[in-house]
């Protein structure tokens, strides 16, 4: 993956030469086709290019402007380039060969800061303007990529890649107890967070511009959604022609690559939904879809099931070719040597299928992966509230008409239906923060409770003080659909993605697209709830596209449905983890070892229903583990 970093210097008094060849020493191992640097005095750039789309190739970055007096540096994917051609006025000669950082510079020649309004598209990126003497960086509107900032009165360090910054001699981090809270209070994950996982290091957020110089550091929102009006279609061939039109070119803009592009398929509808667009976008082009799909490693398997027969029904494409990851004696604690520098602990315990993933695009030479996650927050959305919205609009007669048709489809009772999705969302918020609170608890007592005693109550007090001093807005279900699935937009918005481990390729989000997300967001809810059917947004946008057994589908088999018995496989490697843990080990302060070696010897079913030691076995476990890699990088939880 591309990777860039920078130092500004802000102090007479600082050399930043030693620490220019520590940064040139880090990024050079990053997987990379092209190492090039720039500096002057008061700045240096350094940028590791992975080349992924067709113009990367002809692009040499830091891209320095000598005119402008601009250099650039920035992992970039623009999406409306024909906009900015027009309006930029680029000859036409240029356009085919010009890169994506050389159009955001002329974009930043003729609009200075403004020309964050102009953009589109996944990228992060910095600009040092000699004529300023400034710093400009910028994050796209949905924060899918990362950009780091460290500074401490001499020097200004910015990094795509967090442990970058840690190799500069000097720099002093630690873990930062503020995000760990997020570990034992879950409403933290709806706070907006500048801190990084590291203390004194600062994180990008969605949407945000950062400007540096003699002034120091600041940061602002150049964009936050809004709930627009709602759109009106004549009927459904009306949306679904202007569903198709965006979600096309969303999954369109995403096919961009000067190497094959290759796709995760679930067997779900989210992933289905952009197998099946991608595919036909393909198709035209002549060109292969080749996707991934986690499956049992036997289909006869006689415990499990997975998605095998959905999966299957895309063979049915001309030009997709399924491979199926299972990968042997793979589980939680594969890949130990890869969690020794971990920039969360917050690393999913299926990390070992994203790896095989990596590892089998690039068997394709191919450096990007669609990936269907997000569409809850667009196409695929539930459709919360929808219920209560219809009887607070008196529309009691397609009320009832719904409740039926939804009972009659997946056996939800009448009364349950009125009690939990009519009469819920109108609970006065008090009441519902006390439920939730009561609900809180039970998760805390069978969630992530490995932190000894004493520290978990520092964190708790942590979290209560955050919730506090910052405006924290907590998801509960309101009386309208379309105001629900905005406050899950927003909620994106506000504290972005920490996004995959890193690997070989990248991650493409389709469903993410800030164009299909308003549309959606405003799209009518009789659209996204029909027939007792919920997600019908996507379901009457792709009729005819989707495999119908697909379309009209409403289960879904896990992620891992074998990752008990992975689990089980690789329990005896976390007991001796654990064992290993001396008396004297400073990890014993903050983790509660001698309850995770009970739990590590707690016998769990390879077909486990009992929700505490499923959760013990998926989440709270290997977090513990994964908190202890995470941990070992900072000296004082070192022996």
């Amino acid at each position: 993956m591309t990777a860039f970093f920078g130092i500004l210097t802000t102090s007479a008094g600082y050399d930043s030469e030693n620490d220019l060849a520590a940064l040139v020493k880090s990024v050079s191992s990053n997987p990379h086709d092209v190492l090039h640097h720039w500096n002057d005095p008061a700045i240096a750039l350094v940028q590791a290019t992975y080349h992924v789309t067709p113009e990367s190739q002809n692009e040499l970055l830091p891209l320095y402007n000598r005119e402008a007096g601009l250099v650039i540096a920035g992992n970039i994917r623009l999406d409306n380039r024909d906009q900015l051609f027009t309006k930029l006025t680029i000859p036409h000669a240029m356009r085919q060969k010009m890169g994506d950082a050389e159009l955001i510079l002329a974009a930043y020649k003729k609009w200075q800061e403004d020309c964050v309004h102009h953009l589109l598209g996944d990228y992060i990126f910095a600009i040092w303007d000699k004529q300023k003497r400034e710093l400009f960086c910028c994050n796209d509107h949905m924060g899918n990529r990362s950009l780091f900032y460290y500074a401490d009165g001499q020097k200004i360090i910015f990094s795509s890649d967090i442990q970058a910054i840690k190799t500069i001699p000097g720099i002093k981090t630690a873990p930062n107890y503020n995000r760990l809270a997020k570990l034992v209070d879950s409403d933290l994950y709806h706070l907006e967070q500048e801190e990084s996982w590291f203390k004194n290091i600062y994180q990008l957020l969605p949407a945000t511009v950062l400007t540096a110089g003699a002034h120091g550091v600041k940061t602002h929102r150049y964009w936050r959604p809004e709930l627009g009006e709602e759109l009106k279609f004549k009927d459904d061939e009306e949306y679904r022609e202007a569903f198709r039109e965006i979600f096309f070119e969303t999954v369109s803009c995403r096919l961009r690559s000067g190497f094959p592009v290759t796709a995760l398929l679930s067997g779900g509808l989210d992933s289905s939904s952009v197998v099946s667009v991608a595919a036909k976008i393909l198709e035209k082009q002549n060109k292969e879809l080749h996707v991934f799909s986690a499956v049992l490693p036997d289909e006869n398997d006689p415990i499990f099931k997975d998605e095998r027969y959905y999966i299957n029904l895309f063979k049915s494409f001309p030009n997709v070719t399924i491979h199926y990851s299972a990968p042997p004696d793979k589980g939680f604690l594969s890949h130990m040597d890869k969690l020794n520098n971990l920039s969360s602990p917050g690393i999913s315990s299926r990390h070992f299928l994203v790896r095989d993933f990596y590892e089998k695009a690039k068997g394709l030479n191919s450096r990007v992966i669609l990936d269907g996650l997000f569409g809850e927050l667009s196409a695929t959305n539930y459709g919360e509230g929808f219920y209560a919205e219809l009887f607070s609009r008196f529309k009691w007669r397609l009320l009832w008409e719904e409740l039926n048709a939804r009972k009659m489809l997946v056996g939800d009772s009448i009364a349950i239906q009125l009690r939990s999705q009519v009469v819920k969302p109108f609970i006065p918020d008090f009441f519902k923060t006390s439920y939730r609170e009561r609900d809180k608890v039970d998760i805390n007592i069978n969630g992530y409770n490995f932190f000894q005693p004493l520290f978990a109550e520092e964190l708790k007090q942590r979290a209560a003080s955050l919730k506090n001093n910052k405006n924290i807005d907590i998801f509960k279900i309101a009386p309208n659909q379309r105001t629900n699935q905005f406050a899950l937009f927003k909620g994106r918005h506000e504290k972005g993605s920490e996004g995959p481990i890193p690997g070989s390729a990248e991650f493409r989000y389709p469903f993410t697209d800030k164009r299909l997300m308003e549309f959606c967001l405003n799209a009518p809810s009789t659209l996204k709830v029909r027939n007792g059917y919920k997600r019908s947004l996507v379901r009457i946008g792709l009729d005819g596209i989707l495999p119908s057994e697909i379309q009209w589908r409403n289960t879904k088999c896990p992620f891992s449905p074998d990752y008990l018995r992975r689990y089980n496989a690789q329990i005896g490697q976390a007991r001796e983890f654990f064992n290993t843990i001396k008396n004297n080990d400073p990890v014993r302060e903050l983790i509660d070892v001698e309850k995770m070696k009970i739990y590590a010897n707690l016998p769990i079913a390879d077909n486990e229903t009992d929700k505490f030691k499923k959760q013990l076995a998926l989440l709270h476990l290997p977090k513990a583990i994964y908190t202890i890699c995470f941990l070992r990088q900072f000296k004082e939880f070192q022996l």
